[in-house]
């Protein structure tokens, strides 16, 4: 929900339709994944970001339950996990620094070099009497399997 206030990226994330979560609020992260849940059309991608930053593998922050809830409520959702394995992650991971100056230090690199995992899609169907925290820690799990097996993309 922070993001909603920044200049520019708030701004033009709402235009672009960007649905921003209010983490302290309890009432309004229901109803925004309800609002997800029912308002998803087929064929929609949705991304989210679980952890809710990016940040260091050896930081290894978890993953927040809440939004796979969303598979829970609308069967037909399909979740495709995606991994991405920065060559540097100093280069994208935001650590104590404002947003801007994170921006910036991001936009002053000509490339920054990644490797991206698509892993199989899945559907609620697949964890048939698994909890949304269950599921959570599965997709979790094949999300950051990559970043150990392969821990240096090279440049």
């Amino acid at each position: 929900a922070e993001v909603r206030s920044w200049p520019i990226l708030g701004p033009f994330g709402w235009l672009a339709g960007i649905l921003f979560l209010d983490r302290d609020h309890s009432g309004r992260r229901v109803s925004l994944l309800k609002r997800l849940a029912r308002d998803v059309k087929p064929g929609t991608i949705t991304v989210v970001f679980p952890q809710g930053t990016t940040s260091p593998k050896k930081k290894n922050l978890p993953f927040f339950q809440g939004i796979f809830k969303v598979v829970e409520l609308n069967e037909d959702i399909r979740l495709l996990p995606v991994t991405l394995n920065y060559a540097d992650e100093a280069d994208v991971a935001w650590g104590d620094e404002s947003f801007l100056s994170h921006a910036l230090a991001v936009l002053s690199h000509e490339r920054i070099p990644v490797r991206i995992w698509v892993h199989a899609p899945i559907t609620i169907a697949e964890y048939a009497g698994k909890n949304t925290r269950e599921v959570a820690i599965s997709v979790e799990k094949t999300v950051k399997e990559p970043l150990y097996q392969n821990p240096d993309i090279g440049n």
